[in-house]
């Protein structure tokens, strides 16, 4: 019993020892996967960061490029709003795209839209949206007339068909 009981104290020592060391191991394994999860997360946190300051860095030196050429162009508004027309001038637009669509054989229906007043970035403009009728080449012609017109516009849409198109645009004037 002397030497049973001594194997067995032995036993019990052993397996208290490796529990011991099985507690220890997942205490500390346990702390390291935590470690290693933490200091990811904070390697994707300071990546993000670092692009976003990028983005920042990238988008502040374009607003430093645009006001630089924002203040270069100020010179040259002076001269590009002198050639707009006036408001009552603006209501022979319409009979000067007549005109033009009659030179091209185009069928042309023709109506303002809503007016936007002036702002210190644009001058003021009033909508306009035709519908022509005719073969596709003479709306073409048609078109490219109408860009060489001498009054200041901008087409926001076109709509092509088979019986001819539909455009949407705008016309600068001086109020």
């Amino acid at each position: 019993m002397n030497i049973f009981g001594k194997v067995s104290e032995f036993k019990r020592q052993i397996l208290k020892s490796v529990l011991i060391l099985a507690v220890v191991l997942t205490v500390f394994g346990g702390g390291a996967l935590f470690s290693i999860f933490k200091i990811n997360a904070s390697l994707k946190t300071i990546s993000d960061e670092r692009r976003d300051i990028t983005a920042r860095n990238l988008s502040i030196r374009s607003l430093t490029a645009l006001r630089t050429e924002s203040i270069s162009a100020q010179p040259l508004l002076a001269p590009l709003r002198a050639k707009l027309p006036s408001r009552d001038e603006l209501f022979s637009f319409s009979k000067k795209v007549e005109d033009i669509a009659s030179a091209r054989h185009v069928q042309v229906t023709f109506a303002f839209g809503s007016e936007n007043s002036a702002s210190p970035d644009s001058p003021a403009s009033v909508g306009f949206s035709l519908s022509t009728k005719s073969k596709m080449a003479d709306v073409a012609a048609f078109l490219a007339d109408l860009e060489k017109a001498s009054y200041i516009m901008k087409i926001s849409g076109v709509d092509l068909s088979d019986e001819g198109a539909k455009i949407n645009g705008v016309v600068f004037y001086t109020p």
